[in-house]
């Protein structure tokens, strides 16, 4: 849930595997050849060097469509892993799993409005906002989520910046239907 990736203090999907059943991470496992890099050429894949009990990396996907998109936590409402055969009734089979993360949603009943600051010591800033207003109570409502972030590394040069935009729109014209847009 978004609590719980808060209370590890995780910003990305990579960070939460860290506390996962039968999931390796690129800190405990990294294959030379993970998504067809090799030390020669110099490219090495991180985002599929994540092993699920021991297989492969997993399929990852946002609300169950298939992504190359980099998953953050500050548009997360819930991150589930499903490894197994009951990965395959989840979307794109794949014998490591599926990684499914949940957009967050604009809520029809009540405004919210949240802001929150992160440094570290190694001189790292991000900054998130998140911003829900419900538009026509209980038929429309906005939500809008930004982050930036300034990462530095203890390896120099070293580090990442990113600058992230989400919005989401609800509306129920009718009472038995509901429209999600993001």
């Amino acid at each position: 849930t978004k609590e719980f990736l808060q209370d590890i203090g995780s910003v990305n999907i990579e960070d939460a595997y860290r506390y996962s059943i039968n999931v390796e991470n690129t800190s405990e496992y990294m294959s030379p050849t993970s998504g067809g890099g090799d030390f020669n050429s110099g490219v090495l894949n991180t985002r599929s060097a994540n092993r699920i009990r021991g297989l492969t990396s997993p399929g990852v996907t946002h609300d169950f469509f298939q992504t190359n998109v980099l998953q953050d936590s500050y548009n997360l409402e819930r991150v589930s892993f499903s490894s197994g055969p009951n990965a395959i009734l989840f979307g794109n089979g794949n014998p490591g799993g599926i990684i499914d993360s949940a957009f967050i949603r604009a809520n029809l009943q009540r405004p919210r409005y949240e802001l929150s600051i992160r440094a570290d010591d190694q001189g790292s800033l991000r900054g998130a906002v998140d911003l829900n207003q419900p538009v026509l109570k209980d038929k429309l409502a906005l939500r809008v989520a930004m982050m930036k972030s300034r990462q530095e590394s203890w390896r120099s040069p070293g580090g990442r910046d990113e600058d992230r935009y989400f919005a989401t729109v609800t509306a129920r014209p009718w009472k038995s239907t509901t429209i999600r847009a993001y």
